[in-house]
């Protein structure tokens, strides 16, 4: 796995992280941040990636000058695999915070220019993310939601950009 774009592109990513995570496609993730960076400025001031995984979207944002980062994953493996990527890459604007998801937004009262889920796809409830995430958008936030193609979310989105397998569903606060 490597970072696409960015001061970080071409760093590879070592695969420490949980056995049941589903890594972002390279070909996903740069024409995503293609569309992102082309489309909405100052996306990556403060950044959530939820369901974070293997850190690889986190990753990318980074590398792409993010202003602060927060990662939140439940797997234990996954938030020690980040923090080692972190201070192996000498990262300081990335935090790595071991949480259910549900647990840490009804906690948080921060808000973000970009907000990335990309939970399980069996995940019960997850067609309600969209109203469960869209509050935390600061004005002008992003919010992109991956799953699978035949997944109905609980609001249209304002985009979707179709990868076969993936989808990206790309919610923009007004």
């Amino acid at each position: 796995m490597r970072i696409t774009g960015g001061h970080l592109k071409g760093q590879q990513i070592p695969a420490k992280f949980a056995k049941h995570v589903r890594p972002t496609t390279d070909r996903v993730r740069e024409s995503l941040f293609n569309h992102l960076v082309h489309n909405y400025p100052n996306v990556f001031n403060q950044v959530l990636d939820l369901y974070s995984g293997s850190g690889i979207i986190a990753l990318e944002c980074i590398s792409r000058e993010a202003g602060s980062v927060t990662s939140v994953d439940f797997d234990f493996t996954n938030i020690t695999a980040q923090k080692n990527i972190q201070n192996s890459l000498k990262i300081s604007n990335w935090q790595s915070i071991k949480s259910k998801v549900e647990t840490y937004v009804s906690r948080n009262s921060n808000t973000y220019s970009l907000i990335f889920a990309d939970p399980p796809y069996a995940l019960p409830g997850i067609d309600q993310l969209p109203k469960l995430l869209l509050p935390l958008l600061a004005p002008n936030g992003v919010l992109v939601i991956e799953h699978q193609p035949l997944l109905k979310l609980n609001m249209q989105a304002t985009r979707i950009n179709n990868y076969g397998s993936t989808i990206c569903s790309i919610f923009v606060q007004s």
